[in-house]
């Protein structure tokens, strides 16, 4: 009993704890605000008072709408947002800020209007340049670090129009109840600055709205404006970085008015990367919202990303160092999307029916593009691969992210007894090495043993050099033979070739390894 009222003790200690927690580091060394959206949604109990207070205040207030002149009128009772209770921050308070950023002018922005078109027409924005507005997460502001790295990314990449949108005097923490109902309004500001901008010569096809987090929801309501006030016209393209889930895609009687979704714009695609459960540190959103979704490692968790929960514990328990950044797995979203601007590697992810499919993805059951049709593409190109739907693959650790995926099988030979212990593959090219199977992993007679991983990018080359490491288990109770046996070795790159080492019951010696060169010939 006294282990147990300890546990419940130090688990309501951890998630109150966090909430007082000061400044962290994230894996880029950019300074990341403890009130992040998960800092601030962690406590369940919390959460659940939001939905309370949402409840109550259409208990209290009843119908409440207020009109806000060309950005339209809104209510509790039927607008996108009216399941909060509570009404938009109006334009006055809110004071929402566009940062324009061209070739002429790179690092000094110029402030341009949501509602005069003379201030557009007088700034450096140009018709005939692609117009990217990038909309900030919850606690953020326009000048965060993600915001200024990506928009020089896109300046790098070609001449642009980049317009960085300000709403953080109605996005603070810990108020995630009133941000989440701004962000009806600070997307009717960027569709209503869209429409002027064509109104000056610019094409629905050079608008991209790309938004990180409650950032992605509000570009969702952007597109969602764009085309009820334009008679149907859509944005040409929508990225969203992990959206946010609470209050947007939790709400199924909601229906997809409140997020995110295809209809937004002629094409929307998502980038999914911590869509674990709230209580699990997830706060994206695990739902296909887009003309293509992509669930980098499966989507919930990122690799070298802490463990949010057992970090807290660490923390509390352990040896007090700075804490890491609690959002990392939310925050590879955009990293990965930046990267993919200027990047030779390709992210290529692969079609599976669902997010619980990564284990298939791992097992190599869809590590292939559809006959006939093709991979998905994620990130700044995206648009030039025609497949739609659900897309799972690997990235590395560390950036670079986007890497050589690799599929790896090693059969083993069926005239043998079961053995246990562990696999290493080693690329010679790289040097970089795969474990197959965990240290204390059975090694069945006749069965394959196969694993996905991901490497720095490689060109593919005509044949494969690698090594294969045997490790014998050493439990008492699952031994491994000091010998072991298997008949083959397959490789399989990413949307390419699938090379082979052919060599009938080839013996290996445990804490050994045999060099060998694949070829592109079956065996």
């Amino acid at each position: 009993m006294k282990k147990f009222t300890f546990f419940l003790f130090a688990s309501f200690f951890c998630l109150e704890w966090a909430e007082g927690l000061g400044r962290g580091e994230d894996k880029r060394g950019q300074p990341e605000p403890a009130t992040s959206l998960y800092n601030v949604l962690k406590n369940y109990e919390f959460l659940e008072g939001l939905h309370q207070t949402a409840r109550d205040n259409k208990r209290i207030n009843g119908r409440l709408e207020e009109c806000f002149g060309v950005l339209g009128c809104f209510n509790t009772e039927t607008g996108a947002m009216s399941h909060l209770g509570v009404l938009p921050d109006s334009p006055d308070e809110l004071r929402a800020a566009f940062y324009l950023y061209t070739p002429e002018n790179p690092t000094d922005p110029q402030t341009i209007s949501w509602e005069d078109l003379e201030i557009i027409q007088q700034s450096n924005w140009r018709p005939g340049r692609p117009t990217k507005f990038l909309a900030h997460g919850f606690n953020e502001d326009g000048f965060h670090p993600w915001m200024i790295g990506l928009k020089d990314t896109f300046l790098a990449k070609e001449p642009m129009n980049v317009v960085c949108v300000d709403y953080h005097h109605g996005s603070q923490a810990p108020n995630y109840l009133q941000a989440a109902a701004n962000s009806e309004i600070v997307g009717r500001m960027i569709a209503n600055t869209a429409i002027l901008m064509t109104g000056l010569g610019a094409s629905l096809a050079d608008f991209h709205v790309i938004g990180f987090s409650l950032g992605a929801q509000v570009a969702g309501h952007a597109g969602e404006w764009f085309k009820e006030t334009g008679a149907g016209a859509k944005l040409g393209r929508i990225t969203g970085l992990d959206a946010a889930a609470p209050f947007f895609t939790d709400l199924e009687y909601q229906g997809d008015r409140t997020h995110l979704d295809p209809s937004d714009a002629s094409f929307v695609d998502v980038i999914h990367s911590n869509a674990a459960h709230l209580l699990l540190g997830g706060v994206g959103a695990k739902e296909a919202l887009g003309h293509v979704d992509f669930y980098p490692n499966g989507g919930k968790a990122q690799p070298e990303c802490p463990n949010v929960i057992f970090h807290t514990f660490e923390q509390l328990f352990g040896d007090g160092e700075e804490d890491e950044d609690s959002i990392c797995n939310h925050r590879r979203a955009h990293y990965y999307y930046e990267e993919s601007v200027l990047s030779d590697c390709v992210f290529v992810g692969f079609p599976c029916t669902g997010i619980d499919d990564f284990d298939d993805f791992k097992d190599g059951l869809c590590f292939s593009c559809p006959e006939g049709g093709a991979c998905g593409v994620m990130g700044y190109n995206s648009p030039a691969s025609t497949s739609r739907g659900s897309f799972f693959f690997k990235t590395r650790g560390e950036a670079p992210f986007c890497g050589t995926q690799y599929h790896v099988a090693v059969f083993v030979n069926d005239n043998q007894f079961n053995s246990w212990g562990l696999l290493r593959v080693t690329i010679q090219a790289t040097g970089e090495s795969f474990d197959v199977t965990g240290e204390r992993e059975k090694l069945e007679q006749g069965e394959e043993m196969k694993t996905a991983a991901v490497g720095r990018f490689q060109p593919p080359g005509e044949t494969m050099d690698i090594s294969l490491r045997y490790e014998a288990s050493d439990n008492l109770i699952l031994p491994g033979k000091d010998q072991w046996y298997f008949d083959y070795v397959k490789i399989t790159i990413a949307g390419g070739n699938t090379y082979y080492y052919c060599g009938m019951r080839t013996m290996i010696e445990t804490h050994k390894e045999i060099a060998m060169t694949l070829t592109q010939t079956p065996c």
